[in-house]
């Protein structure tokens, strides 16, 4: 394995990247992964193992020709995270283990195309709440999809975020989350999404306060993928978008909240957004409604 002989800076950089910039384990395991791609690259690209020799001696050419291979598997959006990888790692190797070749400086990350969030229109959002709860077989099964995606929509939480909350997180109308960077936030919760919950907790054949709030039909906790298959399958089923997915379900409650609200920095602290900018984008999916609106209805269009 390439990774042998890097062990301990690899590990001592995982650890500062959990403990002390508190990076959620997925964030974590992504840039491991792009690190382990980076060195398995080199080792058949220079044909020799990689030490500290090595990567002292690689050059801007070596870089590219790294970054030029993940073109042909990788969309921009991911080569661009793996460049971060590697940079943050390679940071990390000068600051600790004192490599003196600072060549990461000097490669760029590919442009990413940015692309609004496509959230629901109102009609197709109670399409989905009204009917959601009919495509299970199961009765408690069709009344967890539906607390589920009613908790997506009325909370603009994660789909991670909502999958990680216990029985007794959701006691009182206002419960406590930890999302990204560990950060915790207070979540309100609406007497219906409350209700929704507590019909699906009341069905549910699984009993226990300390039990995963959702859970699949054997009793383990509800894995991400099944809550996508759930909506895949009920967007075929109504004619819904495609991009109906339970990340489309946080975007449509802060598009939603935006067009009610304006409020930026309410919906900034109820998403859980570091930064202002991220919550900015839709200020931006209303300028282009109005933007519509205009062009349609201006007398002088």
């Amino acid at each position: 394995m390439p990774l042998s002989l890097l062990s301990v800076p690899i590990q001592n950089w995982l650890a500062y990247l959990s403990q002390q910039r508190r990076l959620s384990k997925h964030t974590v395991i992504a840039y491991q992964r792009d690190v382990r791609h980076f060195l398995t690259f080199m080792k058949v690209h220079r044909e020799s193992n990689i030490d500290m020799h090595t990567l002292e001696s690689l050059t801007l050419r070596d870089c590219r020709a790294w970054l030029a291979s993940r073109h042909r598997d990788f969309e921009a959006k991911s080569n661009a995270r793996a460049v971060a990888s590697v940079k943050n790692f390679w940071r990390h190797l000068i600051k600790h283990h004192y490599i003196k070749n600072d060549v990461f400086s000097l490669l760029t990350a590919p442009k990413i195309k940015k692309t609004l969030p496509r959230p629901l229109t109102h009609s197709q959002t109670n399409t989905l709440l009204d009917h959601i709860n009919s495509v299970p077989t199961i009765a408690w099964v069709g009344l967890r999809d539906r607390a589920l995606v009613m908790l997506l929509y009325g909370t603009g939480l994660r789909i991670s975020e909502a999958l990680s909350l216990t029985r007794t997180q959701l006691a009182s109308d206002v419960f406590i989350i930890r999302g990204k960077g560990n950060k915790e936030r207070q979540i309100p919760l609406l007497k219906e999404v409350r209700f929704s919950v507590m019909k699906y907790i009341e069905a549910c054949p699984y009993h226990g306060h300390d039990l995963p709030l959702f859970l699949g039909i054997r009793g383990k906790v509800l894995h991400t993928s099944a809550a996508a298959l759930v909506l895949r399958t009920f967007r075929r089923m109504y004619n819904l978008p495609e991009t109906l997915t339970p990340h489309a379900l946080r975007h449509t409650c802060a598009s939603h909240l935006m067009n009610a609200s304006s409020d930026l920095r309410g919906i900034q602290t109820l998403l859980g957004h570091a930064s202002l900018s991220s919550t900015q984008v839709y200020t931006a999916l209303d300028t282009q409604k109005l933007l519509e609106t205009y062009k349609k209805a201006h007398p002088r269009r």
